[in-house]
């Protein structure tokens, strides 16, 4: 149950982490309980035909990656061989499989009280320092890139059910800046070698990492869609878990519409 296994891999990390079982198991999990449920006439045909969708999506965006990873070299030939060799070190980089906390959003994140009233920098410096993240139901080993793909995914506004996926979705500044952030607190020889590179070898690696989390976005819609289906289901809580698995399919189609442009 819930991906516990390391799953597949082809070879280079692609495939690899527990994203893969938990979303086979959540839509195996959503349809058994659209079947099992008494639903209302609104959703008597909506549910069947967004969990259709999630599946159909599913078994592409697989064949897609898949086909992404062994594409490498083909996608790659008109650079030269030093901007291959920058291209592959941010690849691995965003498939290396680490722990990941795969919810990490607003409500999950927890600071104190003065981080926000004290303007004293020691302090500020402190109150950084004690920022905690709770809530880790969904954390698990993963491909960096699929937990910070949620990351930016939960900057937009989800837990209002308005995300704003054009405006807020964080710029390529925004990414950029949280990605040389993110290097430096996790692979120190890495940042040392960017340091070293020049502006344009940079340019290219961050580029690259942003192209690889933008694509692995849909992992996230896909699998937080499939999740409010069976909330819908199974929870007593009051939420509008239809409207969040209809936003969620949204995000989904409009990032696969931004990295498969042609598909549209």
């Amino acid at each position: 149950g819930d991906g516990d296994s390391d799953g597949d891999s082809d070879g280079d990390g692609c495939f690899r982490g527990q994203i893969w079982g938990r979303i086979d198991d959540w839509i195996h999990l959503a349809k058994k309980g659209s079947e099992c449920a008494s639903i209302s006439n609104d959703n008597d045909e909506l549910i069947p035909s967004m969990l259709a969708e999630i599946q159909t999506e599913w078994i592409w965006i697989q064949g897609e990656l898949r086909a992404g990873s062994e594409g490498y070299k083909t996608n790659h030939t008109k650079k030269s061989k030093h901007d291959q060799l920058v291209v592959q070190r941010a690849m691995e980089f965003c498939r290396g499989v680490v722990f990941t906390h795969m919810d990490c959003q607003s409500l999950n994140i927890m600071t104190p009280e003065h981080a926000q009233d004290d303007d004293d920098e020691d302090d500020d410096d402190d109150a950084i320092a004690d920022i905690r993240l709770i809530d880790f139901e969904y954390a698990g080993m993963n491909p960096r890139a699929v937990d910070l793909a949620n990351t930016f995914a939960e900057f937009c506004d989800m837990n209002n059910l308005k995300p704003a996926y054009a405006a807020q979705y964080p710029s390529a500044c925004v990414q950029d800046v949280f990605f040389m952030a993110y290097i430096r607190e996790n692979d120190c020889a890495l940042a040392k070698d960017l340091d070293d590179m020049g502006k344009v070898d940079v340019e290219l690696f961050l580029l690259t990492m942003r192209g690889e989390v933008g694509k692995n976005s849909l992992l996230s819609h896909l699998c937080w869609s499939c999740w409010a289906l069976i909330q819908f289901s199974a929870s007593s809580i009051a939420f509008d878990y239809i409207t969040y698995a209809k936003v969620r399919l949204e995000g989904y189609h409009f990032f696969k519409e931004k990295h498969w442009p042609h598909l549209y």
